[in-house]
């Protein structure tokens, strides 16, 4: 951005233009014709040299460039190594420990927003945030997606959802457990012996060609799709209504209130900040790249009056040229 020009040599650097048909006696005009600042005169024994540049911070777009990719990948492996990522999920009514931290987190309502045409526009979860200690309230608000709610340094990001389920399962009659159960998972009990996967759920059964399938994401018609184990093997597996009694040997389960689930994650990133200044860092790099290419003027004036004008661009060097000539010959009185 300092470098002092380099003075042309009538033997070795040829002008672009030679301006000896009635030239400005100023050669400041000239700069200032070309949309340059006013010039510099150069120390030099013998010539009468004068030069100026523009868009000098261009020089630095590459620089801020690659520092800033260099400070975000710095900020994301400092983050991997100082911060943490966890997972939460649940139904509207779950209250539970953060891991790696001394918060509570309970989630007090989710929703989803469906367009006209049944598609999916958001996810929103209602969140508290606890002291565990102290059981304070520490914070409340809403999780979405693109939109988390922050805490203590804590990002709650809206991940996903799905179907929860509560399960009866019963023993010769006998209640043996009440839970919920959640899409993709597996409840063993009774020592191993028995064990129940919510494999799949369609909230509006209809079947097509003998297969099962869901004609809207309302829990109209619900059924759940589920894999069934007795002692280590797999025994059934079909497709259950809400409120429909399964029996195989001495056991029994139904399923009822279908619900959606909000499945959460919770990251501390430390790196975050850095990553942000060297995103910006990068913006303005690629921004001083592309759009402020430096550019020099240097203007020597002859023992006649003459001027020899030369110029120096990085880039677009020929466009340069041209808008100088441009500049100068159209409407100049010394065309």
């Amino acid at each position: 951005m300092k470098e002092k020009p380099h003075i042309p040599t009538s033997e070795k650097d040829n002008p672009l233009l030679v301006l000896d048909a009635n030239p400005p006696k100023n050669p400041g005009d000239v700069f200032k014709k070309t949309g340059f600042r006013a010039p510099v005169k150069l120390a030099h024994d013998r010539r009468e040299i004068y030069y100026q540049k523009k868009h000098a911070l261009g020089h630095l777009g590459s620089w801020f460039t690659h520092v800033g990719l260099l400070i975000v990948f710095i900020s994301y492996l400092f983050g991997q190594v100082a911060g943490f990522e966890t997972f939460f999920y649940g139904v509207p009514g779950v209250r539970g420990e953060i891991e790696h931290t001394n918060l509570e987190l309970a989630i007090e309502d989710f929703s989803i927003d469906y367009r006209e045409d049944n598609s999916i526009h958001q996810y929103t979860s209602d969140l508290r945030v606890y002291s565990r200690e102290s059981d304070r309230l520490i914070k409340e608000g809403v999780s979405k997606v693109n939109d988390p709610l922050r805490v203590e340094g804590l990002s709650i990001y809206q991940n996903g959802t799905g179907w929860a389920v509560d399960l009866n399962l019963y023993k010769e009659g006998q209640v043996l457990r009440d839970l919920t159960l959640y899409e993709g998972e597996i409840h063993v009990d009774d020592d191993q012996r028995i064990a129940i996967q919510f494999y799949d759920f369609f909230p509006d059964l209809v079947r097509h060609q003998g297969m099962p399938r869901s004609q809207s994401p309302f829990p109209d018609n619900p059924h759940m799709l589920y894999v069934l184990y007795y002692e280590g093997f797999r025994a059934d597996m079909n497709v259950v209504g809400m409120g429909e009694e399964i029996r195989y040997e001495e056991y029994a389960f139904s399923v009822e209130d279908p619900r959606h689930f909000t499945y959460l994650q919770i990251v501390r990133d430390p790196g975050i900040p850095g990553a942000l200044a060297g995103g910006l860092l990068l913006t303005l790099g690629v921004f001083l790249a592309f759009y402020l290419h430096p550019k020099a003027l240097m203007v020597e004036r002859k023992a006649d009056g003459a001027l020899s004008i030369w110029s120096k661009a990085p880039k677009g060097a020929l466009i340069f040229q041209k808008q100088i000539k441009t500049a100068l010959k159209e409407g100049s009185p010394w065309e």
